[in-house]
Order: C-alpha cells, then sequence, then structure tokens
C-alpha cells in the first residue's frame, strides 16, 4: 500500500473559551472569538457606520456596498497576494 504518512504532531491548544469550552492554539484567535460573546465591535465602515467584531466581516461588507463583481475582487486579491510573496521572498 502506497499510503501517504501523516504528519505526527498535533497543535497544543492552551488557549480556551470559558462560555463554550472551546480550546483555541494561539491567543490572537481567543481574542477574535470571544468577541462573538461580546458587544465589542471594533472594525466600522467609514461609509455608514455599521460596526463588525471581524475585520474580515467589514472586508465583504465594503464589497457587497461598493457592488464589486466576483471578478475584479479575484484579480484584487491575486495582485494583493503577489506583493505578500514579494516582499517574503526579498
Amino acid at each position: 500500500d502506497l499510503a501517504k504518512p501523516r504528519k505526527a504532531s498535533k497543535e497544543v491548544r492552551q488557549y480556551s473559551c470559558e462560555i463554550y469550552q472551546k480550546n483555541l492554539s494561539e491567543r490572537c484567535n481567543l481574542k477574535t472569538h470571544i468577541r462573538i460573546h461580546s458587544d465589542e465591535r471594533p472594525f466600522s465602515c467609514k461609509v455608514c457606520r455599521k460596526c463588525f467584531n471581524q475585520g474580515n466581516h467589514l472586508t465583504a461588507h465594503m464589497i457587497i456596498q461598493r457592488g464589486e463583481s466576483g471578478l475584479s475582487l479575484a484579480k484584487r486579491v491575486a495582485e494583493a497576494l503577489v506583493k505578500v510573496v514579494t516582499w517574503k521572498i526579498t
């Protein structure tokens, strides 16, 4: 049998939510998760002032508000990825 070997290491999940008992491996992920339970919404739209608990929710809102098509969004994401990869290589 030519099955691929699995990775043996498992992440240690040392940060946990006291409400759901959800365990997370990084503190920043716990901070993001905790916002689900609180009224904290640090990301706000500069146009309509609607607030969000996660930055990616604000980004999605802004794309919808602009009426950006899927194709132009894909192009913008691809350009951003090229910049990140280029920056990491140099």
